[in-house]
This record gives structure tokens, sequence and C-alpha cells, in this order.
């Protein structure tokens, strides 16, 4: 898609047209294929991260959150 810009004075004309409609359920494809990548890896580096180092040792966003008894 960032080839477009530089390509289109070489097409004589482009007839594109996208509706509402269609715009915001690609963008919302975009979105969600965006987000689903990033919790994906992020799921992937904590597994893995549990894996050499334990779960109790890795997991310092639980322990911040702990109350002392």
């Amino acid at each position: 898609m960032s080839a477009l810009p530089f390509l289109t004075p070489f097409i004589p004309s482009l007839f594109a047209y996208i509706d509402p409609f269609t715009g915001s359920v690609l963008l919302q494809v975009v979105a969600a294929g965006f987000l689903g990548t990033m919790l994906f890896f992020k799921r992937i580096k904590f597994f893995v991260a549990g894996l050499f180092c334990g779960n109790a040792a890795c997991n310092t966003e639980a322990s911040d959150h702990d109350i002392d008894e």
C-alpha cells in the first residue's frame, strides 16, 4: 500500500471508491488483527518467561498488587 502514491502518476485513471460502511468494516478488521496479534505475542512472551524463571519469580505485576498480611 505504501507504493500506491508513487504508482498513481503512471495509472491513467483510478476508479476506486470505498463507501463508509465498507471503510469502517475494513478499519475494524485491521484494528482487530493488530490488537489480536499484539495480545498473541504478549501471551507467548509471558509463557516463555514462565518456562525460564517460574511463574512466581517472573510475575512482578501480580506481586506489586498483593496485599501484605
